[in-house]
């Protein structure tokens, strides 16, 4: 985009070489770490062979358990060792043989790599089979969603006799004795169907060895691949000529698909929107760094998680990942702050444009963005000043308000600004509390630096994001004026999609608060006096419309829930959290099919393309307005999910369940095609953007439907958005998919549900639509 780059010296090529080579060793220790980690804890089925061990050796015992349930219930008196509790397995019938397959290998595989007594790994198979029970009394009696938020908090000690009790479950009761003949009942039926185990007399005791094929398939089995980090590089890119560049692809999938139809000609577009962004110099502000390692060492609580946990709260897993991240970002910026960089990026299969440097780049969370400016700078004149004003004014919190409101904002606080930028840890009261802390900071130091002297270049981006784009993009798909004025796709006021399902929804609840429901009237009462704010409103509407279901509405209800009302006696989860959150799902569904309509008819409208074209096994084809070719089919797993209450789940290739290579499987596809469309437009309007700045050689660094150009240029970018709103959903893209989608299946599709009520050319005239 910007082409008149400086050839880096030798030292910098050879430093550049010694990161690369760095991180590559960095991924085979983390992958040899974690295999040693898991081992030592015990949960050696989470390690390549033992995904390999169940996938050889389950579906054997599923057969030799049925067998051996068969032959005692044909003559339950027919004797043998450790047949004295082979009763308690039918408490597993309902799950079938698998399940007690996938409870009985757990402990096994586990401890593969360590030889155990038969008695001693009898009583853990036998307590997992207990645990498994007790956790079927749990979800019977107390349902699915509560049984999922104990084992998220509890975790291996979901159904202890403690917590147990206060669930008031009635748990079940096994000897010692008992537990150990039941597992020890396993051992024999595992070693007499599979080859996983043997058994070895040492003196007086029983021992449980792998035999030799395992251990051979243990010593052959490497460690899953961790992939290799991507850093910011400090020489310029190899531009990318074809979909493959030194062996890494530019479009690629998380899980396995078919991407056949990629390659050179398909994505040619693409290819150079990505070399322009590629073709940008940045760098990692270095007074941003110092000020952050200042602040991640001293514990300021200016980030997600603080440097140390505390001690007197449980420990979190995911936590300690975010600590891990940030230390892990900070240091990657002070390894390369001040120099000239330049960020790769690719591509999902859906045309998304990813920076592929994870741990420092502008597409991270807050600290991360406000590490990374434009490496080359412009002067900024009166009206760029104030785009920075309002850019400053949004990140501290003003993002709801009006421009005017927001330059007013701005003027009134350069005295804040000035003075953090100053002494950012002095006085980390003035920004702490910003809605972006960091890229607040980011940009009042920016703001400060032009109060001092106005001909000195500014680096930083200011940032437009889209409001509501998902449900903005249905809008101008079904052409619906009511929810692309709540989008803001047309209007000249910010409107608030989520605050109209809020006040909705508020009327539902006072309806049942004077209703005669007295359950009802309980649970609106509790939560009108919470309050239904937009953003108890917004996770769960934004879900829905991308295919979520009720449980995973209920999900995110009940951790909002939980953050709200704190720590409450686990025997009252139930009411203070489950229930209601059970019940304003359901209010919730109601007013989105009101309230949302065209995203209701076009999520039911896809999903019957989908059955449509999985039913002829052809893959759903159409092209993007920027001609990015998508192709939406997942394939049916050949491997079949076997779950159980408490012990996990696991995937093996069945019997019973035969699969085509490459047959697509409807339900698999449906389950995220909304959301999968809708991303393919979302990143259609992301290149034409890309296309239209690289056109006239401006800055431009994108976030999916957020962009940010210098401050010089923020004006012409967002006259751009507005543009290329209008621009790019001037044609009938239901209609025109329609057509493809047919013509590529070879079926007649039905007509999108297009609303008709939008006057086109209306499109991209509010300015609030990116703000």
């Amino acid at each position: 985009m910007l082409s008149d780059k400086k050839q880096p010296d030798q030292n910098t090529i050879d430093l550049q070489t010694k990161r690369e080579q760095r991180e590559a060793k960095r991924a085979q220790e983390r992958a040899k770490n974690q295999h040693a980690d898991l081992r030592a804890k015990e949960r050696e089925s989470k390690t390549s062979y033992g995904y390999a061990l169940f996938s050889n050796y389950a579906e054997l015992l599923s057969h030799g358990v049925n067998l051996f349930l068969a032959r005692k219930l044909h003559d339950p008196s027919s004797a043998g060792r450790h047949h004295s509790c082979w009763e308690f397995l039918l408490h597993f019938c309902n799950g079938g043989p698998r399940s007690i397959a996938v409870v009985a290998l757990t402990p096994i595989i586990d401890r593969i790599s360590v030889v155990q007594e038969k008695k001693k790994l009898g009583s853990i198979i036998g307590r997992a089979f207990q645990d498994e029970l007790n956790g079927t009394v749990v979800h019977e009696a107390k349902g699915a969603t509560l049984l999922a938020l104990v084992k998220k908090k509890y975790g291996r000690k979901t159904v202890s006799a403690e917590v147990m009790r206060k669930l008031k479950a009635n748990p079940v009761s096994w000897t010692t004795e008992e537990k150990r003949e039941l597992g020890c009942l396993m051992i024999d039926l595992i070693i007499s169907s599979t080859h996983l185990i043997e058994e070895k007399q040492q003196g007086t005791k029983l021992l449980i060895h792998p035999t030799e094929c395992v251990k051979e398939l243990i010593r052959s089995e490497p460690p899953r691949a961790m992939s290799i980090r991507r850093l910011p590089s400090l020489v310029p890119l190899e531009p990318w000529t074809d979909v493959v560049r030194n062996g890494r692809p530019l479009v690629s999938s998380r899980r396995p698909m078919d991407l056949s139809h990629i390659h050179g000609g398909s994505v040619a577009t693409q290819i150079g929107l990505v070399n322009c962004l590629e073709d940008q110099e940045m760098v990692i502000d270095q007074w941003i760094i110092g000020v952050q390692r200042a602040a991640w060492d001293a514990g300021l609580p200016v980030f997600p998680v603080s440097r140390e946990p505390d001690p007197r709260q449980v420990r979190s897993p995911e936590d300690d990942r975010r600590r891990a991240r940030i230390e892990e970002s900070i240091r990657q910026g002070e390894e390369v702050a001040g120099r000239p960089i330049w960020l790769e990026h690719d591509l999902d299969w859906r045309g998304r444009i990813y920076v592929s440097s994870r741990i420092a780049g502008h597409q991270g969370p807050d600290h991360q963005k406000a590490m990374v400016n434009f490496g080359r700078g412009e002067v900024m004149d009166e009206a760029a000043f104030e785009h920075l004003l309002q850019a400053a004014a949004g990140h501290f919190g003003l993002s709801k308000s009006s421009w005017a409101e927001r330059l007013a904002w701005g003027q009134a606080n350069t005295w804040r600004m000035t003075a953090i930028a100053t002494d950012p840890l002095d006085r980390i009261d003035l920004w702490k509390e910003a809605a972006d802390p960091w890229q607040f900071l980011q940009l009042a130091k920016a703001v400060h630096q032009w109060l001092m002297d106005p001909s000195k270049k500014v680096h930083v981006p200011v940032r437009f994001d889209q409001t509501c784009s998902g449900m903005g993009i249905i809008g101008a798909l079904t052409r619906d004026e009511e929810l692309c004025r709540l989008t803001n796709g047309i209007g000249d006021s910010r409107q608030d999609l989520y605050r109209a399902v809020a006040e909705d929804l508020q009327w539902l609840l006072t309806n049942d608060l004077q209703g005669f429901d007295f359950a009802s009237q309980r649970m609106a009462e509790m939560w009108l006096g919470l309050g239904i704010t937009r953003e108890v409103c917004k996770g769960p509407t934004m879900t829905t419309i991308y295919g979520a279901r009720h449980f995973g509405i209920v999900e995110q209800l009940t951790a909002w829930l939980m953050k709200e009302k704190g720590i409450v006696p686990l025997d009252q989860w139930e009411r203070e959290f489950t229930w209601p959150a059970q019940y304003l799902a359901r209010k919730l569904n109601i007013v989105i099919a009101n309230r949302l309509k065209s995203c209701v008819a076009l999520d039911a409208w896809l999903r019957g393309v989908s059955k449509a074209c999985m039913k002829r096994q052809q893959r759903i084809k159409f092209y993007t307005p920027m001609g990015f070719p998508l192709a939406l089919g997942s394939e049916l797993e050949a491997k079949q999910k076997i779950a159980t209450v408490i012990n996990g789940t696991r995937r093996w290739k069945t019997t019973e369940h035969i699969t085509i290579p490459g047959e697509l499987s409807a339900r698999a596809t449906n389950r995220g095609i909304t959301a999968n469309v809708i991303h393919g437009f979302d990143a259609s309007f992301c290149h034409a953007v890309v296309e239209r700045m690289a056109g006239r050689q401006l800055h431009v660094i994108t976030n999916h439907d957020c962009f940010a150009t210098l401050p010089s240029r923020a004006g012409r970018l967002h006259e751009q958005l507005l543009e290329e709103m209008n621009r790019h959903y001037s044609l009938d893209w239901l209609t025109e998919m329609r057509s493809e989608i047919g013509a590529n299946a070879g079926i007649d599709i039905p007509k999108p549900p297009i609303v008709g009520t939008l006057a086109v050319h209306e499109l991209g005239q509010n300015p609030y639509c990116f703000s």
